[in-house]
This record gives structure tokens, sequence and C-alpha cells, in this order.
């Protein structure tokens, strides 16, 4: 009975067999409909002939009609759950469908039927990368390498996934392994370029970059990244020459389009950047950094014609947690505290979520403890000419050195200004960072033992997040240099002040808030005072007109702003606006809005670019400053008011709202804050038509420089200090952070201090 079963079987088997060998001959010979016809012969025939089921899939997938083919493979599969092959022609047509989930979990079954095939492990990183897991990607990939060290696909692969989740440093090794293996591998000269660029190597950054684009000439994307190099580097005319280069081999290439923006802005040919922006996100509609850009482009020259969709596109993208980076330019629109907190939590979700950190290391900062002095590094790209330089060098040579060591760390590139002299001056030791890369530049600030870290910069041109995001000091503060909320995990504190910051909005900062108690931002007390003030006439102003002032960067004003300062001129006889302007299409889309009004363009005069001193001796001649809002004055403000010019602001909830306002209350002129446009408005009138009024401020402001605590750098720098000691006892007590309001400083707490003065003649250590 049983072998005449048998022999039934093996009669069925043997036509499947033969069709089966025909049909492979078929599909070599790529002859696919044939073969797919006679593979579904064998499967009615014998349903249970799985590899017929399997290279059914194959044809199937080569016609492109994948659906068809992972239902065949996973046929194949459940008559032979250990059949790799029907596991592989499942994998390709699961990705062919862009099933990329899918595909991921037929590979997790497959490696285990054949754990020594790199490149499985390798095309499981691929597969993890476009499904956004990178950090998986970037295991799978060293699996891959550990089985095929002499893998630079798996190499190379291994280091884009790196260089995206921010590990800069190993990324930047594994490249050079790629090159090692490959030495022509444009692909990997060019991306090595780039990170080389972002870490400040620039000489070898353009060479790579340069290399890349000699091996491979018709590459777009090689040369979009000598673009970037390029641009890194200063050279704006050879990086914009090299998009265009890009966009000639690939014209629908919109990343290209996007850095041609970029770099069409920094030659001020706007008109040609927001073109080019609009057929980037023609191209990609979902590319959100040219949104952003392009909305940056039309607030920076004043083009209102699409303000209203553009507020509430940036509004979206927080609800949608998109994670382009607008942080600066969602504060010069309305928005809430919670929207501008949330906004800034997304712009750093990418280092929050990295978790590299550096350990502890302790030698230096027991050395430090043992002597009672707190060691506070400084890290700034900002230690040149730039406002938030010119507040510091006061501040850092008032520094009680008994209890206080200054280290500076500059990120910027070299300068031989006398501002970064000054500053290098004021400190116990100056480090350049420039030309460190991330890590590197993390372990020294480390090796220096630095007990808190003041980051002076935030994430503005110029920054490194990364460094911060590696934690090289117990303690790190935001301070000064970004406006609110960083809504980083890797800062702890932000220092503020009651009015900037009030109680009842510290649940909109990440940070732990410290309240200084008179204001929140320095003074130099020692600014160049101008070696001769202009006329009116020098400044094209009228002699005897009344001349309200803003200085703000034209980004900061909104159409409501522009259209009271018009009614202003309408209602102040013989009045003229002075506005800072640097762009000609800014000028012309201002003087149409001032048309409309009724306001003829010469009562409104525009104020080039000047050097630091000249500025100060213009704002001189100006009567009153209109402040702006929601974005405020910030150093400009504090410009202002110590040259005696009275500044009108309006105080709104967030920080960059009510900077103007803690100014003018540590200058004692609490007055000239209002909180509704309406009282701004009557107020400037008022201001503008009553000369004792304020020629009475103005007279308060001269006399309040020898006593406002606005201007007092002894008093700010003992407050200062008493944060620190706040945060650095919490710290040893092993306290997390929390809220510190500073008590004022005595008077008489001043007179014992030992300060450092700023000088520039002689130079103090630096590396």
């Amino acid at each position: 009975m049983a072998r005449s079963q048998a022999t039934a079987r093996l009669r069925k088997i043997a036509p499947a067999d033969k069709l089966f060998a025909k049909a492979i001959d078929h599909h070599k010979a790529g002859r696919l409909r044939d073969a797919e016809k006679l593979y579904r012969q064998i499967c009615e025939l014998q349903p249970a002939y799985a590899e017929s089921w399997s290279n059914l899939g194959l044809t199937l997938l080569a016609r492109g009609v994948p659906d068809e083919a992972a239902a065949a493979c996973r046929r194949a599969i459940s008559i032979n759950p250990r059949y790799a092959d029907a596991y592989l022609n499942l994998a390709a047509a699961l990705q062919m469908s862009q099933a990329f989930d899918e595909t991921a979990d037929v590979y997790r079954q497959v490696i285990p039927l054949l754990p020594a095939r790199a490149d499985l492990w390798n095309n499981f990183g691929v597969i993890l990368t476009i499904t956004g897991r990178l950090a998986q990607s970037v295991l799978a990939f060293r699996e891959a390498i550990a089985l095929k060290p002499d893998s630079a696909e798996a190499h190379f692969n291994m280091a884009r996934g790196l260089a995206t989740l921010g590990w800069t440093d190993e990324a930047i090794k594994t490249y050079r392994q790629v090159l090692a293996l490959e030495p022509n591998h444009a692909a990997a000269s060019s991306n090595l370029g780039t990170l080389l660029a972002a870490a400040g190597h620039f000489a070898e950054a353009a060479a790579m970059s340069l290399r890349a684009a000699a091996l491979a000439p018709d590459n777009a994307e090689v040369f979009c990244n000598l673009g970037v190099v390029m641009q890194r580097q200063g050279r704006v005319a050879e990086a914009v020459a090299a998009y265009e280069k890009a966009l000639a081999i690939k014209p629908d290439y919109a990343a290209a389009l996007g850095n041609l923006a970029a770099g069409l802005q920094e030659q001020f040919k706007f008109d040609e950047a927001a073109s080019a922006l609009k057929q980037a996100i023609a191209i990609k509609p979902d590319f959100d950094t040219a949104m952003v850009e392009l909305i940056k482009i039309r607030r920076h020259i004043c083009d209102w014609s699409e303000y209203d969709a553009d507020h509430h596109k940036l509004i979206d993208f927080i609800a949608q947690k998109k994670d382009a980076i607008f942080m600066l330019l969602l504060m010069s629109f309305p928005s809430t505290p919670a929207q501008q907190r949330d906004c800034a939590r997304l712009a750093m979700k990418r280092l929050n979520e990295s978790g590299a950190r550096l350990g502890p290391a302790t030698e230096a900062r027991l050395e430090a403890k043992s002597s009672g002095k707190i060691r506070v590094g400084y890290l700034s790209t900002d230690f040149r000419d730039h406002p938030v330089g010119r507040l510091l060098p006061e501040l850092f040579a008032r520094h009680d050195r008994d209890k206080i060591n200054v280290i500076g760390y500059a990120l910027g590139v070299e300068d031989a200004g006398v501002l970064r002299g000054r500053i290098r001056q004021a400190c116990d030791s100056f480090v350049d960072l420039h030309q460190m890369p991330d890590l590197e530049a993390a372990r020294r600030i480390q090796a220096d033992g630095i007990d808190i870290l003041v980051d002076l910069t935030g994430p503005t041109i110029g920054s490194r997040q990364e460094i911060l995001a590696l934690r090289p000091a117990p303690v790190q503060v935001s301070f000064l240099g970004w406006p609110g909320s960083m809504g980083a995990d890797f800062i702890d504190y932000v220092i503020a002040d009651p009015f900037v910051v009030p109680r009842e909005q510290h649940m909109f900062y990440t940070e732990k808030v410290v309240h200084l108690p008179d204001c929140y931002q320095p003074s130099d007390p020692q600014r160049p005072v101008p070696s001769a003030i202009p006329t009116r006439a020098e400044c094209g102003l009228p002699e005897d007109a009344f001349v309200f002032c803003s200085f703000n960067n034209p980004n900061k004003i909104t159409p409501e702003m522009f259209d009271l300062w018009m009614r202003l001129l309408l209602r102040v006889e013989n009045s003229v606006l002075w506005l800072y302007c640097k762009s000609n299409q800014t000028i012309e889309n201002l003087n149409l809005r001032a048309r409309t009004h009724g306001v003829s363009a010469d009562r409104i005069i525009y104020a080039p670019v000047a050097q630091y001193d000249a500025y100060l001796g213009r704002l001189r001649q100006a009567d009153l400053f209109l402040d702006s809002y929601p974005y405020n004055a910030g150093a400009t403000c504090n410009d202002a008011l110590w040259v005696g010019l009275p500044v009108l602001t309006c105080a709104g909830e967030t920080y960059v709202s009510r900077m103007a306002g803690s100014l003018l209350t540590a200058a004692g002129l609490p007055e000239l804050v209002t909180y509704s446009l309406a009282d701004y408005e009557a107020l400037a009138i008022r201001l503008a038509t009553e000369p004792d009024l304020l020629g009475d401020f103005k007279h308060r402001l001269i006399r309040g420089r020898a006593t406002a605590p606005l201007f007092d750098m002894g008093r700010f720098a003992v407050n200062l200090e008493r944060a620190y000691r706040e945060i650095q006892d919490i710290r040893l007590a092993g306290e997390a952070p929390r809220f510190i309001a500073v008590e004022p400083d005595a008077p008489a707490a001043k007179s014992n201090r030992k300060n450092r003065p700023s000088r520039s003649t002689k130079q103090r250590a630096s590396a």
C-alpha cells in the first residue's frame, strides 16, 4: 500500500519538475511571461511546490506588480518557513511597494537563517535608515562590517547614519575608513568635506569637496555639497556657482535650490532667492525648511503680502510637530510663550534625543572646590564687534577673582578688533575652539574643570549646540544670547529678571529661571564715545523736524506696527521716521505701504550700515526711539538709553516682547513701558507734542548713567556671582536645579571688590 502511494506521488511530481526546469530556462533567458505561465501551471498542479511560488514572485516583481509578488512569496514561506530565498524575494517586493516597516520585519526573519551574509545586514540597515530608525541602522551596519571589514558600502552607509544622528566625529572617522578602502569614492569625499567644514576644518574640507567634484563632474549632490563647504567659509560667489552647477545637472534638485537661495540672500539678491525657494517648494511641497526661509525673506524685506498666511503656517508647523528651525522667525510674529517653548523643543529634538554625553571629570573641579572659587566658562561665537559682544567686556572685568575664575571659549573666527582684545584681557584664560571638532572642544572644556558653562549664543548663527549637548560641564546656563527658552534638556538654567520672565511665565521654560534683581542684560559703561557727532544734515534729517527713530532690524517690523507709525507721522506735524535699512527692496516695500496711508516717501529716512561709534553718534540726533513689537529691541535699546535717547516700548507676554521694558525699568524709566498698542500710540503722541515731558525723560536718562542699575556693572557682577554661588551650592548638595531669586546687593558691598580693568595692552593666557 505504501509503495503504490509513493509511486503515485512520484508520477505527480515528475511533470512538475520538468515544467519547473523549463520555467527556469525561460526565466534565465529573460522570457518572463513564458516563465510566469509555467510557474502558475506548476502551482496549480502542485500547490505545495514552494520554489515555484517563490520564483513566480520574482517574475511578478520584474513585471512591476509587487503586491502579487509579495502574495506569492508569502505562499512559499507558508509551505517552507525556512526558505531563505523566498524571504529575500518578499523583502524586495515589499520594498518596491514602499512597505518599509514590513520589509524590516522580513529581514529580522531571514538574517537568522543566513547569519554570515554581510549584505543582508547592510540592506537591513538601509531599510532601517529609510524608516527613521537611525540608531538601529548604525548597529546593523556595524554587524555588516564585522562580517566583511572591507565593505566600503557598509562603512559609507554607517557614516551617513552617524552624521544624521549628529555623531559628527565618529562619522568623520568612518568616512576616512571608506576612503582608505576606496580612495576614489566621490560621495564619501563629498560628505566628509561637509562634515569637516561644519567642524571648522576648512582647508581640508575644501580639498575634499573639490576632489569629489573632480571625481564626479556629473554628480549634482557632490556640487551641492561643494557649495555648502564654500558658503561655510564665506566664499559665497563660489558657493552660488556650485549650486548653479548642481542645478544644471539636476534641474529639479530641491535641496540645491534651497541652498542657492541661502547664498543669494548673502549677496542681498532677495528676489532671486525667493524665486529659487518657490521653485524648490513646487518640486517638493513638504520642503518645510524652504518655506521657513521664504517667510524669512519676506520678513526681511518687509513684504507683507502673505503676512497672515505666513503667520498661520508657522503656528501650524508647531501643531504638526515640524522640526524646521524657525524659532527666531516665530518670535517676530505674534505668538504665545507656550508656542515659542514648543517650537524650541522641536528644534532641539535631535540633540535632546542624541544620548551622546561625556562622563564626569572631577580633578580640576576638586582643585577649584578646595580654593573656594567657581570656574565659570563663557562660550560664545560673538566675542567680537557684535551686539552681544559689546555688552560683555566690563562684566568680565568686574568679576571678583577671589570668587570666580573666568574662562572665555571662543567659537568664532579670530578677530583682531579692539572688542575681542578687551574680552580676551578681561578673562583669566581665553581658549579658541573655532578649529576644534565638537567632541574635542567639549573634552577641552571638561578637562578645564568648568563648574558652570554659560552659553552666550543660543541657537543663532555660528552656534555649536552640539558641544553643549555633550554636557562638558555639570551645570549649563543660557544667558544673554537667546531671548527665551532653548527647549534643550542639556541647559539647566536661564538668566533673567522679574520683568523679562515673570513668575507666571516660568512654566513655559524648559530651564529653571534665575531672577537677577535689576535686569537680565549687562552694559558696557566704557563703550566708545563718538569722536564727532554728525549733524542732522549729515544724517539726511530735517533740522527742525521731530525725529522718530527705530534702528531695529527691519525683520522685527510688523504691518500693524508700521501702520501705527504712519498714523504718528500724520498726527505729529513736521515729524519724520528714521529707520535702519540695508536693502533697496525693503525701502521700496515700506515706501509703498506708506503711500497707502497718504504719507510721502520723503518723511521716511533710511540709515545705512555704520561703524559702532558712528551709529552711537547718529542716535544722538533722534528725539524718540520707537520700539518694535512683539520683538523688542535688546542691545539696541541699551545703546539708545546710554546716549540719552528715550525709548518707548510695548510689553507683551514673551521674553522678546519684554526686553526693552526690563531695560527701561532698570534705567529708572518704567513710565515708558506700555502694555497695549493703543497706549503706546497715545504716549508717543504726547512725547512728540509735549517737549517738557520728553525733556524730563532725557534729563533722567543722562543723570541715571552714573546711578541707574542698568549701567552699574559692579552691582550687576555681584548679583550674577550670587546666582552662580547658589547654582553651585545646589549642585554640590546633590539637588536638582530650581528657581533662584537673587536679592539686591547692598551698596557698600562694591567697595572691596577686586576688579580686573578692561585693557587691550596686555595679553592673557590663550590656547
